[in-house]
């Protein structure tokens, strides 16, 4: 078993299906959970890594006064209703730039609290599809690659006849 992992296509192809497992997991929670991580990145200004119905979220978000996020937070909720994390297939959001399972918009409004607070949030969002099945591929080939036979022989010396 241990000659299977000499070299390191076989080593990395377990590792590329590592990671294809684990983000095919994440698909899956991502369809039943909405699961996000807010980074706070200044004064008004707070990252979001986001996972939800099957698209990894990057969130860029700033307010135009001190925000009211400080702390590294966690959020993981029930989400049964699809169509309030739909707006990123919509064709009418401001897109940037939009291709398959990747897109980049920009969005621009206000939260109505006790008075309103401009914000800008930019996102970027990528398929788990597009995540999975390279890394998939990826991993068949390193795996079920011929591995190439050790050279055995030390380095060529020069012919002492040729050497000056």
């Amino acid at each position: 078993m241990g000659e299977f992992f000499r070299g390191w296509k076989r080593k990395n192809g377990c590792l590329a299906l590592v990671l294809a497992c684990v983000s095919m997991s994440l698909l899956m929670r991502g369809e039943t959970y909405h699961d996000t991580l807010s980074i706070p990145c200044g004064a008004n200004t707070k990252a979001e890594l986001s996972s939800v119905h099957g698209y990894l979220l990057f969130d860029s978000e700033t307010t135009e006064e001190k925000a009211f996020w400080n702390s590294l937070t966690w959020r993981s909720l029930f989400c049964c209703d699809r169509s309030m994390y739909l707006f990123y297939l919509d064709k009418s959001v401001g897109w940037r730039f939009q291709c398959f399972a990747i897109g980049i918009y920009k969005q621009e409004g206000h939260y109505k609290l006790d008075r309103r607070i401009a914000f800008v949030r930019r996102t970027v969002f990528v398929s788990y599809w597009s995540i999975v099945v390279p890394l998939t591929l990826i991993s068949a080939w390193l795996l079920l690659s011929k591995p190439r036979p050790h050279d055995s022989q030390s380095p060529r010396q020069p012919h002492p006849e040729t050497a000056e």
